[in-house]
């Protein structure tokens, strides 16, 4: 575990995030997928690391990409007849390596907005979750990223946003406070911390 743990720390931050002690210790990273919830704490994660999840059946095995797996609200390319056997998570030099969850206490809440934010030699994976019916990349904002432009504002991330997530009010937020919220954590981390733009 602990070369896992240097190779892929985000794992081990997500991993702290994740409920109660009893699910740390036996809840795993393919249950985390499985169960479908947009607001998984590991999925995020594993998919800024460009996770691929490798299916089995009696009839055979194939791999899919996590970030392709997921088709809806808890539904997947999973068949019923197929298992959770594998995620294989490629080694690349990484730049860049950032977890954070938001959530109503510091510890065992469900996500009210979290993110991963991943560069790698391939490039840039920003992953968001309670934003959307499932958790989701957000494509536009790493295609911005990646033509070089530049923010001034947590306005201007959450306008290129508007294009990658769709929030709900629920019991345990709004759209409105999600989609702020999830614009500010990247505008201070990409532009304050890391000095992209």
């Amino acid at each position: 575990h602990a070369e896992a743990a240097r190779a892929f720390p985000l794992l081990v931050e997500a991993g702290r995030q994740v409920g109660a002690i009893q699910i740390q210790t036996r809840g795993t990273w393919a249950g985390n997928i499985g169960n479908g919830s947009p607001a998984a704490d590991g999925v995020p994660v594993l998919m800024a690391y460009d996770a691929r999840v490798v299916l089995a059946s009696a009839t055979g095995r194939r791999e899919v990409a996590l970030d392709a797996y997921f088709t809806g609200y808890r539904e997947s390319v999973r068949r019923p007849d197929e298992l959770i056997v594998a995620i294989r998570l490629p080694r690349r030099a990484r730049t860049v390596e950032w977890f954070h969850k938001v959530g109503a206490r510091q510890a065992q809440a469900i996500t009210k907005v979290g993110v991963a934010v991943v560069q790698d030699d391939v490039g840039w994976r920003i992953v968001a979750n309670s934003v959307a019916p499932t958790v989701v990349r957000c494509a536009q904002l790493e295609a911005a990223l990646e033509r070089g432009e530049s923010f001034d504002s947590a306005d201007r991330v959450e306008e290129v946003l508007k294009h990658d997530i769709s929030p709900i009010d629920d019991i345990r937020s709004t759209k409105a406070y999600r989609s702020r919220v999830l614009a500010q954590l990247l505008f201070h981390f990409l532009y304050q911390d890391v000095g992209v733009g």
